[in-house]
């Protein structure tokens, strides 16, 4: 079976609330991490020898959301577009950064993204409210490639399973004008998660991926998911190999602690540089 050239990675616990409330550290998640963290020792010790590489990925993600958002009893829906999303939000886009090291076969990868998301007018009741939440998330883990090959011509893909453990931080505010109301709450849990990645070359300059994952299994979030596809361009830029991609991100979490609900999708185009090292 025919190795696939590497190309650059494209997308590439505690457990409480403000309050102080919410849930102790999970014991299953402590000791699944460990025995992640040990496991992907084990892996990169055992590696064939081989050059380690790095991937830096700065992109945006242009968002719409839908779904629920709530702070201390107040729950509100909200189906914004992309366009409301640029019009309402403090952030115009999320914005994203990945890191990816690898050597072989294996990978080892952190991803974060922050947004700040606004909703202007959304119902409580018979009444309105404004609401707003600012977004952290920080996935980290590692991918082993499953299997290779080449699919005619310059043609190549390669299947990569992932595993690792997602951190997010939600800060929801919420203002009902007409009863002078106004309250506010934070959260952060960490979401176990698996999936699989497909990464491909279509010719020597063009490359995709497309990746999956599902997580949170009630030890964060009830559930959560994840999928994104993009395309780019190879070229080189100040001697680095890099490459320009587009693509489509979705993100789903359903969430709910004792003073925040987080329950949403977040959808829409990204685009972004990555550089390899």
């Amino acid at each position: 079976m025919t190795r696939q050239p590497k190309a650059p990675s494209v997308f590439g616990a505690i457990h409480r609330d403000e309050a102080g409330s919410g849930h102790a550290p999970s014991r299953r998640c402590r000791t699944g991490c460990l025995i992640a963290i040990g496991a992907l020792a084990a892996t990169a010790a055992s590696a064939e020898p081989g050059a380690w590489s790095f991937d830096a990925t700065l992109y945006g993600w242009l968002s719409a959301i839908e779904g629920k958002v709530g702070s201390r009893g107040l729950v509100v829906d909200v189906d914004n577009s992309f366009t409301d999303t640029l019009e309402q939000s403090d952030s115009l886009l999320a914005f994203m950064l990945r890191g990816e090291l690898r050597r072989d076969r294996l990978g080892l990868f952190l991803d974060t993204v922050y947004i700040g998301l606004g909703y202007d007018d959304v119902s409580v009741g018979p009444a309105t409210a404004d609401a707003k939440t600012t977004l952290f998330i920080a996935s980290m883990g590692g991918a082993w490639e499953l299997a290779n090959g080449r699919a005619g011509g310059e043609a190549t893909w390669a299947v990569d399973a992932l595993a690792g453990g997602r951190w997010t931080r939600v800060r929801n505010e919420i203002s009902v004008q007409a009863a002078g109301l106004s309250v506010s709450s934070r959260s952060d849990w960490v979401d176990p998660f698996v999936g699989l990645r497909v990464r491909g070359q279509l010719s020597r300059n063009w490359v995709y991926t497309v990746q999956g994952d599902i997580g949170g299994f009630g030890v964060g979030s009830d559930f959560a998911w994840q999928a994104a596809v993009s395309i780019g361009y190879r070229f080189e830029l100040f001697g680095r190999e890099a490459l320009a991609m587009v693509g489509y991100r979705a993100l789903g979490m359903d969430y709910e602690s004792s003073s925040l609900v987080w329950d949403t999708t977040l959808h829409g185009p990204a685009i972004g540089l990555n550089i390899r090292f």
